[in-house]
């Protein structure tokens, strides 16, 4: 009797449901970090130095790794000497500089009638080659920078940096460890301001939603109220759930909130924005609603 009792009653819960008599306004999802950002070496190389831990708050732009640079270390020596040497420009000034006053006492010369046209003519092409003389060495000088800064290039290829302001979240690599282009990834770097919150909204509350609104969420076990900013509404449904993709951006400047806490959406919360009128684009206000009714 008890079990047929029992029975009954899943049967009249599972009959509500499926007429849409019991009905849940609350949908669930999980904060994540806004950026998840897996950083990888540019080309294979021995792991130097690791200049991190996991857990490490870091600045963008920070160096987090560095492959050995031994030999490109050696090369940029090399390129730096290379360009200080001024051994064969001043060399070639030296001949320039004999070369205009031959060319110069020879046509005083010529004037007065003491030259002949064939030595002005020998001095003029020998001034000639003096002149292109030094400009091949200064051309020189001048690939020698550009080997210079090809060399550091190579360099910066070598040391892994942070693309954002972030978190180290897992570090894959170890000290003399190699990477290889199959396995290039390094370290993990994820950003906790702000965290994200990805929704599987059904399609008829999403199309109530647009983006830049703000929405207010219940956050945490204890559903505590926040604003959430609608970042993208996917323009296309799940064909089985029907169900859209809905990205909402949560501020979390203190890192008050970690990345996994539970967050609830109550749809009757889309309906209170439909009735909103839209502000302009070209205004810097956007619609607010901070007045939802959670389901517990």
């Amino acid at each position: 009797m008890k079990i047929a009792c029992i029975t009954f009653l899943v049967v009249v819960l599972l009959t509500a449901l499926a007429s849409g008599q019991i009905v849940s306004n609350s949908i669930k999802g999980f904060t994540e970090p806004f950026r998840s950002i897996d950083i990888a070496a540019a080309e294979a190389g021995t792991i130097s130095a690791i200049a991190v831990q996991e857990g490490d708050h870091v600045q963008a732009d920070t160096i987090l790794a560095r492959l050995n640079e031994d030999v490109l270390d050696a090369s940029l020596a090399i390129a730096s000497e290379s360009r200080q040497a001024k051994g064969k420009l001043n060399l070639a000034l030296a001949e320039l500089h004999m070369q205009q006053e031959r060319f110069r006492k020879l046509s005083g010369l010529f004037e007065r009638q003491h030259a002949s046209q064939t030595e002005i003519d020998r001095a003029k092409a020998q001034l000639d080659i003096a002149r292109a003389q030094v400009e091949s060495v200064r051309d020189d000088l001048c690939l020698k920078e550009l080997e210079i800064n090809r060399v550091e290039a190579q360099l910066e290829q070598r040391r892994l940096r942070s693309p954002i302001e972030g978190v180290v979240n897992r570090i894959f690599k170890d000290v003399g460890e190699f990477v290889s282009a199959n396995d290039p990834v390094v370290v993990n770097v994820v950003q906790l301001d702000p965290l994200l919150v990805i929704f599987s909204v059904p399609r008829e509350q999403a199309r109530k939603l647009k983006e830049e609104q703000t929405i207010v969420l219940a956050l945490g076990t204890e559903r505590h109220p926040v604003d959430g900013f609608i970042e993208f509404v996917s323009p296309t449904a799940d064909a089985q759930s029907g169900t859209c993709r809905v990205k909402i951006r949560i501020d979390n400047p203190d890192r008050q909130w970690p990345s996994g806490v539970v967050c609830h959406l109550d749809t009757r919360t889309t309906a209170a924005i439909a009735t909103t009128p839209l502000l302009d684009k070209s205004s810097d206000l956007v619609i607010e609603n901070r007045s939802p009714s959670w389901t517990q």
